[in-house]
């Protein structure tokens, strides 16, 4: 088994990702975890892309996030410690699949994308297809507004 967290950087692009069960938890991984992350964040240039990658989505809309269980997303104190450690930064991307639905927000500057396991999405009451409209909350992929490719599962973004 490898690591719970780990960064590469390819095509210019820094990835972090990071074990989000530890967020929250107060363990001495949690710690470890969050000195390694500001680390990393620290040695990556206020031009360099970065991707984080997470278990759990980030961000939602508020009354989603008011409304969800504790444990759908990252826990509060944490998503505002991450917020925090980003600034300044060119955070792009966060991938995210804990909630196995396909959705694409923009927040902040910042593309969230969740994607779901190809074994067991679930459908979401918001959309039964995919419609421009609707882009930010279907269960499966349609173009981004903004050009890029996040949602073709075999196109890295440029």
């Amino acid at each position: 088994m490898g690591a719970d967290h780990w960064s590469l950087t390819a095509g210019g692009w820094m990835l972090l990702a990071v074990n989000a069960q530890l967020f929250g938890s107060g363990l001495a991984a949690e710690a470890a975890q969050w000195s390694w992350l500001e680390h990393q964040v620290g040695r990556c240039g206020g031009d360099q892309p970065i991707a984080l990658l997470t278990h759990k989505p980030l961000t939602a809309t508020e009354a989603e996030l008011a409304q969800s269980p504790g444990y759908r997303f990252v826990p509060r104190p944490a998503r505002k410690r991450l917020r925090n450690l980003f600034r300044g930064k060119r955070l792009v991307l966060v991938l995210s699949g804990h909630v196995h639905q396909y959705r694409q927000l923009h927040v902040d500057g910042v593309d969230h994308l969740w994607v779901p396991t190809t074994s067991s999405p679930t459908t979401s009451s918001r959309c039964s297809e995919p419609s421009a409209a609707a882009s930010s909350h279907c269960d499966w992929p349609t173009a981004s507004p903004r050009g890029r490719s996040w949602c073709s599962p075999m196109v890295w973004p440029s």
